[in-house]
């Protein structure tokens, strides 16, 4: 996780680093307390209902964060897959390669001896 947000952080200004951290911090915030609105700031996969997409634009750019939440602790998102939408090309394409991001997320949740969930640390520390 923290190579893939280090991905996406890579080549931004310091103030686009900074204002992209703090909207990943104030969705993160708001989806463990549930205040997220559904469709918009978070939406269940649907090729995974146990995984959710948690969604936000910066700088008319689009990232997504996949995520479970354990049943023991509502209160904890575990982190398995984070990146920037690539929105180029038509809809299918765009489509298609989210679907593939998605599916390395349902991949990561799944594997039994994957030890790569992580959590969001601050990538500008």
């Amino acid at each position: 996780m923290i190579a893939e947000m280090a991905a996406v952080f890579e080549g931004l200004t310091n103030i686009q680093k900074h204002a992209l951290y703090a909207e990943i911090s104030s969705v993160m915030q708001l989806a463990q307390e549930g205040g997220l609105t559904p469709q918009d700031e978070v939406k269940k996969i649907a090729q995974d209902p146990v995984l959710w997409e948690l969604r936000w634009n910066v700088d008319g750019k689009q990232y997504r964060l996949y995520h479970a939440e354990p049943s023991s602790d509502l209160s904890i998102l575990v982190s398995l897959r984070f990146h920037l939408k690539d929105t180029s090309g038509d809809p299918l394409s765009v489509t298609a390669r989210q679907n593939g991001e998605i599916q390395r997320a349902i991949l990561r949740y799944h594997d039994p001896d994957n030890t790569l969930w992580g959590n969001i640390e601050n990538p500008l520390a």
